[in-house]
């Protein structure tokens, strides 16, 4: 069973032309959440794709991405 203390995994799988907002405003969320804690963070973010390589979003900005794990 899991520790109740220990931070949330939270994964964010990017692709080529992801929406930067549709990623940018869930992120956001999971960060302001984890800010300001005395304790340990509640949440631990990734973002994460298939080669671990930087993804194309909609934009002109490249998102930098971990290689997703199974």
């Amino acid at each position: 069973m899991p520790d109740s203390n220990s931070p949330r995994n939270v994964v964010f799988l990017v692709y080529p032309g992801v929406k930067l907002l549709d990623l940018a405003g869930p992120l956001q969320v999971f960060t302001d959440a984890t800010e300001g804690r005395d304790e340990r963070a509640a949440y631990r973010t990734a973002v994460v794709s298939l080669d671990g390589s930087a993804v194309e979003s909609d934009t002109v900005l490249p998102l930098a991405s971990e290689p997703v794990s199974l």
